[in-house]
């Protein structure tokens, strides 16, 4: 099973320097509460960079920039005790760094009966509001996690905060490869290679007839005979296939595997129609989208580099994701049918793909592909979609639940996936299509839609959910 990219945060704490004078015997028990704290964020699924306890500004300017050289995906503030808004504030917004206020204290019931000692280290709250209060000022984004470490999520939820922001850091550093052009016609996905470069940090990468044949020449019958032997074992594959029927097949995929590692894409994106004889590549290569996806790569169709850009970056940080597109409502069971030609990332699927040969009419290629479809298999996940509004990028997001497949055998040879939204199907695709969404999409697995909701915060996006 593919291992997601663990995300970095650096762990700042504030502290104020009259304590340091007037109380200097509290300083050792700041200092294990934060070690206590880096801890338990590295025991449920964070790296964690601990920067030095900071009382000044100069204290807090060192230490964001050692968290930002540490390569962190998020800072996650620790109040100690009150810090007062001005030592840190100028470093706060000098960072693009999403910011997560980790609002916790030491001692879960403070009550009547408390020590008054106890105070020294649980006032920290009031600390949290004034940072939080001149980031809101300053219309700087930030997350609030606040709780007892052992008695609540808080802990969970700020590594689903850091998991969003290490999702969207990864988005900068897209490089998309494109076999053909962008679907002629298609207006919704499309932006200028030049715009997406400057808006978002995405390069495109395109494979040229030349290329894809010098690959392909590069590759051997036993590279050949060892991924045909893969297909066997991971496909059910069709009574009627010949073993020479998989070349074409696989060597198509094959050359388009290792131009992805030569050109250490995050993710590609054909247009079928693009696919010709003239094109380089043997056949169309719907199964190394999927291939692509369980490896963690961005995909998707029809040239489409905004959404495989998306897929790409959500792949960074969730191990479940595919891309897909909203085919077809079942308006009497309010579901909503997911499917594309061929492609699917094959971990998310139930069972064992079908693998068939298919009649492919859509150009001259000479040699039609074989595809292996595969139902998605059933469980909570969240619709993500990336569309370009009138004032910029807006991230869609809906949660929903994907349904058990049947078993029928009526699509067995169509990729298949059924879904049912928030709300009665008619009113979902009337609030999707008010919201601006596009026809192209990922699908993620066992994820929470505010979750989501702040990897396209971290992006400056505009987010909308639906349900």
């Amino acid at each position: 099973m593919r291992e997601v990219n663990k995300p970095l945060v650096g762990l700042l704490p504030f502290y104020l320097k009259l304590y340091d004078d007037s109380t200097p015997e509290a300083r050792p028990m700041m200092q294990a509460f934060t070690d206590e704290t880096a801890g338990r964020l590295s025991s449920v699924g964070l790296n964690v960079f601990t920067a030095s306890i900071c009382r000044l500004e100069d204290e807090f300017r060192a230490a964001v920039s050692e968290i930002e050289k540490a390569g962190a995906d998020a800072i996650v503030t620790l109040h100690l005790a009150y810090s007062p808004s001005l030592e840190s504030i100028d470093a706060l917004l000098s960072t693009d760094l999403p910011i997560i206020a980790l609002d916790i204290t030491p001692t879960y019931d403070f009550t009547e009966l408390a020590d008054s000692k106890e105070i020294m280290m649980n006032h920290g709250i009031h600390g949290v509001q004034d940072m939080c209060s001149m980031l809101r000022r300053y219309k700087r984004l930030y997350w609030v996690e606040a709780g007892h470490m052992d008695h609540c999520d808080v802990l969970e939820r700020v590594v689903k905060r850091a998991r969003a922001a290490s999702a969207a850091a990864a988005f900068s550093r897209n490089k998309i490869g494109l076999i053909g052009e962008p679907f002629k016609g298609m207006g919704d996905f499309q932006v200028p290679f030049d715009e997406l470069s400057a808006t978002l940090g995405v390069e495109v990468a395109q494979l040229t007839a030349d290329s894809a044949r010098a690959i392909s020449s590069s590759i051997t019958d036993e590279d050949v005979s060892q991924e045909i032997e893969r297909y066997k074992q991971i496909f059910n594959v069709d009574p009627g296939i010949e073993d020479n029927d998989f070349e074409p097949t696989v060597r198509a995929c094959l050359t388009v595997r290792r131009w992805i590692e030569q050109e250490s894409l995050t993710g590609y994106s054909f247009s079928f129609l693009d696919i010709t004889d003239d094109c380089g590549v043997e056949t169309v290569p719907f199964n190394e989208a999927s291939f692509a996806m369980t490896r963690g790569l961005g995909y998707a169709g029809e040239g489409d580099v905004l959404t495989s850009a998306l897929v790409a970056a959500l792949m960074h940080a969730y191990r479940d994701v595919t891309f897909t597109e909203m085919f077809c409502p079942g308006w009497s069971d309010d579901t909503i049918f997911l499917s594309h030609m061929g492609e699917v990332n094959f971990d998310i699927c139930n069972g064992k793909p079908n693998l068939t040969n298919i009649d492919f009419a859509y150009t001259d290629i000479s040699t039609s592909p074989m595809v292996a479809y595969g139902k998605m298999r059933a469980g909570n996940a969240v619709f993500v979609n990336l569309a370009i509004g009138p004032d910029g990028y807006e991230l869609i997001v809906a949660p929903v639940g994907v349904l058990e497949p049947s078993g029928s055998k009526m699509m067995e040879h169509t990729t298949e996936g059924w879904f049912k939204p928030p709300m009665p199907v008619a009113r979902f695709l009337e609030k999707y299509s008010y919201a601006g969404g596009t026809h192209h999409a990922a699908i993620v697995y066992d994820v929470d839609a505010w979750e989501i909701e702040a990897f396209g915060q971290s992006l400056g996006f505009s987010v909308t959910i639906i349900g």
